[in-house]
């Protein structure tokens, strides 16, 4: 098996996961859980985007 076989899986394994893992949650809390962590993320990658732009400067 090459390299690129074995991160992909490695990286297919991981996304399934994630998904179980969201989808579980996202079943026990709701949505209001869901609102104010896609929230988070967003805010957290606007963050980093900001900070990353003043770097660059």
């Amino acid at each position: 098996m090459t390299k690129t076989r074995k991160l992909g899986l490695v990286l297919a394994v991981g996304n399934m996961t994630g998904a179980w893992i969201g989808t579980r949650m996202a079943v026990k809390r709701g949505a209001v859980f869901i609102r104010y962590f896609v929230l988070v993320a967003i805010l957290a990658a606007a963050t980093k985007l900001i900070l990353d732009a003043f770097k660059a400067l």
